[in-house]
């Protein structure tokens, strides 16, 4: 999933991600008045007048998310469908 982190480092916005960078991104127009976008330049202001050397004001990044079971038995079934298949008991 696709996450917007502020200046800081810390999350904001949807706290479970965004599926796409473009969903992200839409959620980051610097001419709009979003409130993700919002929270972004009070955080960027607050820390500028901390230390005006940093210029980032806030970054998308990919973070891999772990799997649940039920999406580990899927991924082995396709993998190895055979095994899957013997494994398999029809009563």
């Amino acid at each position: 999933m696709f996450f917007i982190f502020d200046c800081n480092g810390s999350i904001v916005g949807n706290s479970k991600g965004y599926k796409t960078h473009k969903g992200a991104q839409a959620q980051c127009k610097l001419n709009g008045q979003s409130k993700v976008m919002q929270v972004l330049w009070n955080r960027f202001f607050e820390r500028s007048q901390i230390d005006a050397t940093k210029t980032l004001i806030y970054s998308i990044r990919w973070v891999e998310q772990p799997k649940s079971e039920a999406r580990q038995a899927f991924d082995s079934m396709f993998s190895k469908p055979m095994q899957a298949l013997n494994n398999l008991s029809i009563r």
